[in-house]
């Protein structure tokens, strides 16, 4: 009789194992999946903190006004992705950067060439929107720079579920 409950015992674990085996699997795959979606999220922030970056080389360039072709060109170069990067407000700010850029190039051009007085009050408030575009590149650049290390797991979740 002892060899029968035995067998008995033998026979549920035979059955038990194909079902841990799948729990273990799909454990396995809901894990793959959370770690491909940080690796995205990680991609996705460094290709937006190297935009953010290029921006912040060219708001905070010291010569701005004597090496704005260079910086122009370095400007579109580092920003082409910027539309699939990121939401209109960064693409207008891109292209105004850009055209205070060629203003000030050319405001810097027309002081080293004629030091009118009327050249210093257009050159004094391309360079005072120069300053605004930095604070609000600043400001606008915040929501997409955040991976939300800070927060707990339980804000995270209660996040997504609202998303």
């Amino acid at each position: 009789m002892e060899s029968q409950s035995a067998l008995t015992f033998v026979d549920y674990a035979k059955a038990f194992g194909p079902f841990l085996a799948a729990i273990v699997a799909v454990g396995v795959g809901a894990m793959q999946y959370y770690l491909q979606r940080q690796q995205l999220r990680q991609n996705l922030y460094d290709k937006r903190f190297r935009v953010f970056y290029a921006i912040q080389k060219v708001l905070r360039h010291k010569h701005m006004t004597a090496e704005a072709p260079s910086l122009l060109s370095d400007l579109s170069q580092e920003t082409a992705e910027v539309s699939f990067l990121f939401g209109p407000e960064i693409k207008d700010l891109v292209s105004e950067i850009d055209s205070a850029l060629r203003e000030l190039g050319r405001q810097g051009h027309v002081q080293d060439d004629n030091p009118a007085v009327e050249d210093n009050k257009t050159f004094a408030t391309a360079l005072v929107h120069w300053v605004a575009l930095t604070n609000t590149a600043e400001r606008l650049f915040v929501p997409y720079l955040q991976l939300h290390h800070d927060q707990s797991c339980l804000s995270r979740l209660f996040a997504r579920i609202d998303a």
